[in-house]
């Protein structure tokens, strides 16, 4: 079976909200009495071109075919550039659900986003981290209202655990869309100007301001190589990126603070010659699998999630061996675990190594366009499965997914899914 290909919805986003909103009014008003069962409930807000919101949207649209799949709204729907094929799904009525999966943070502040999980038989917790530590609310969170907790990268089991989730702990890789960059033309050769860039959002985490003045160290005001910053939100760092390059007179940086459409961040992406993450922690790290499905080599900090990406051998590592609190402000007064950063010695560096030595690095990104299709939904779609209703379950002395197979050490797991199955 296939999953629906992306498919741009035309409407502007004014209009198609409205006609949403006047959809959602409509079936609720005529269903509101109505019984209705489904396979699967995800919990989480709809936003295609922000990644936190894109991932209820990719797991709707990857289950749709298989499971009958209905959704609960958290933070907001926002429908321009989703996949035409959601649409029916976010209009479905309430009704109960065998399988219940959050794909939100937990809490932000004083809201509970985990509340809006519906009370299902399996309650699933899909979430990630970009430290050391998870807050004690998410810990208790997790621990009292859901079965297992689902998180997409392997550095995030111990993360949990040493934070004290007891219920048991799956990785399931976090599917992206990349089918629009693999369809994309290889990186062949370096542009002129050579192109660095980096789109993100304008946060202390992303180490933008490291980046920024390890550039201007290294290529200051040449004509020949460039940096391009673009960041989804974060005015008061933008604010600082900007007041550096007035500062030092600098001329070859073009810094933007903006909302791209999924055409236009295809088009900043493309327009690189090399994709820079130094971020000091990442639950997953999209944008360098996107960078190496358009076969554009990428340099990488070798901390948290991206020691997977890193690892992979297709990328320029930078280590990351300084240690700082990280801080949450939306999430906690106090510091949440470690972040690691980098030497600027080491990022000028790598930045120079990119430059003088581009054909090594970009043979290797465009093995990565092979490696980086393991994350497409299409190919991630029976592990989903797996999760949400697997043909086989076994009682272990582990916790992990395959294709065919769950397998857990929860007794208490293994008959919540069995009282399902044979239901």
């Amino acid at each position: 079976m296939q999953i629906i290909g992306l498919k741009k919805l035309n409407h502007t986003l004014t209009n198609i909200n409205a006609i949403y909103l006047l959809l959602v009014i409509f079936t609720t008003t005529i269903h509101s009495t109505i019984s209705n069962n489904y396979d699967v409930t995800v919990v989480g807000p709809i936003n295609f071109n922000a990644s936190i919101g894109r991932q209820s949207i990719g797991l709707i649209d990857c289950l749709t075919h298989d499971l009958k799949v209905n959704h609960i709204n958290t933070r907001g729907i926002t429908l321009d550039d989703a996949p035409a094929s959601i649409i029916n799904i976010l209009n479905n009525p309430p009704g109960k659900s065998s399988v219940a999966i959050l794909e939100d943070l937990l809490t932000i502040g004083e809201e509970k986003l985990y509340e809006f999980v519906p009370n299902s038989k399996l309650k699933f917790a899909y979430t990630m981290f970009e430290t050391t530590k998870i807050i004690p609310q998410w810990v208790d969170a997790l621990n009292t209202y859901f079965d297992a907790a689902i998180v997409p990268d392997s550095f995030l089991v111990n993360v949990y655990k040493n934070s004290g989730v007891t219920i048991p702990i799956f990785v399931v890789p976090l599917g992206i869309y990349i089918d629009e960059f693999l369809e994309q033309p290889l990186k062949q050769h370096p542009g002129t100007p050579f192109v660095f860039g980096c789109s993100t959002t304008f946060e202390p985490r992303k180490n933008n301001v490291l980046l920024l003045e390890s550039f201007i160290e290294e290529f200051r005001n040449t004509k020949k190589v460039i940096l391009k910053l673009h960041g989804r939100s974060g005015s008061k760092t933008f604010k600082i990126l900007k007041e550096i390059l007035r500062k030092r007179k600098i001329r070859n940086v073009k810094l933007e603070l903006s909302n791209y459409t999924w055409n236009e961040y295809l088009s900043f992406m493309k327009s690189l010659d090399c994709f820079v993450s130094i971020s000091k922690g990442e639950g997953f790290s999209i944008t360098p699998r996107e960078a190496l499905a358009l076969g554009i080599p990428s340099i990488v900090s070798n901390n948290t999630a991206q020691k997977t990406i890193c690892a992979s051998g297709l990328v320029l590592p930078i280590e990351t061996p300084l240690e700082i609190p990280a801080f949450y402000p939306k999430l906690s007064k106090q510091p949440v675990g470690t972040y690691f950063t980098c030497n600027k010695e080491e990022v000028k560096n790598a930045l120079r190594r990119m430059y003088t030595n581009y054909e090594f690095f970009l043979k290797k990104a465009h093995l990565g366009r092979f490696w980086v299709q393991q994350f497409r939904y299409q190919n991630l779609k029976q592990k989903y499965l797996t999760l949400l209703k697997p043909k086989q379950i076994i009682l272990g002395q582990t916790n992990c997914i395959t294709d065919d197979c769950l397998i857990t050490d929860s007794e208490t797991l293994y008959r919540k899914y069995i009282s399902i199955l044979q239901a």
